[in-house]
């Protein structure tokens, strides 16, 4: 059986049925995907989002990682906080625009899909598009990407989270649809050699270790081909 370290070169496969999004709604939200954002020297990255941003002190290894692949000066900022919807990270936009970042990666299905919070797959599409549109007049050339995120299990999956497959599903429409970034990360947890029970002991946070040996890495992966950095 494989080592948790050798999932990461695995790839991964596409998630569930998509849920459909009007882009006549959104048209003006698209980018033209031969556009390229002009980074500098230095690449500012804020992480928003939940738990799932703000543990396990992956900024570091991030920011670590991509400097030294890049050779150019990375900083890697953290918005986040446990428990945390879109709804906050409408009320927290500014604090991501603060840092004038070129690049924000954004996460808030855990949260979204738990059934306590009543977000239901409008409101999370509505908020997320609010956020992108937000952040683009804020921070013109910013490159945004949504991010899915390790699953949840057990309960806290199957009977707070039902429907986490189509929150996720929808950050692949919003992806396509409005022409922003996506780190499809969910399926790589899925990986041969990955016991969830182990890696994932409370059945929504990850260890730190599986964190950098897939988190990381993935986000990694799709960093390195942006315009914006090569």
């Amino acid at each position: 059986m494989p080592t948790l370290s050798a999932v990461i070169a695995l790839g991964f496969t596409p998630c569930m049925a998509r849920i459909a999004i009007s882009s006549e709604n959104h048209q003006d939200l698209a980018m033209d995907s031969a556009a390229s954002n002009k980074c500098g020297n230095t690449i500012n990255i804020v992480t928003f989002g939940t738990s799932l941003t703000n543990q396990n002190g992956w900024q570091i290894e991030l920011k670590n990682n991509l400097s030294s692949i890049w050779k150019k000066n990375v900083e890697v900022a953290k918005v986040a906080s446990g428990g945390k919807t879109s709804r906050w990270g409408l009320e927290n936009i500014s604090r991501v625009a603060q840092f004038k970042p070129s690049i924000v990666l954004v996460e808030f299905v855990i949260n979204d899909s738990d059934v306590r919070h009543q977000i239901w797959l409008k409101e999370s599409l509505d908020n997320h598009v609010r956020i992108i549109k937000i952040l683009k007049n804020e921070v013109p050339d910013v490159k945004i990407y949504l991010m899915t995120m390790s699953p949840a299990l057990g309960l806290r999956r199957w009977l707070l989270r039902p429907f986490i497959n189509n929150y996720n599903a929808q950050y692949l429409d919003i992806s396509k649809r409005l022409g922003v970034g996506l780190i499809d990360i969910a399926p790589m947890w899925h990986s041969p050699g990955v016991d969830l029970t182990k890696v994932i002991p409370d059945g929504v946070h990850p260890t730190r270790e599986a964190v950098l040996q897939i988190t990381v890495p993935a986000i990694s992966r799709v960093l390195l081909k942006d315009e914006c950095v090569r």
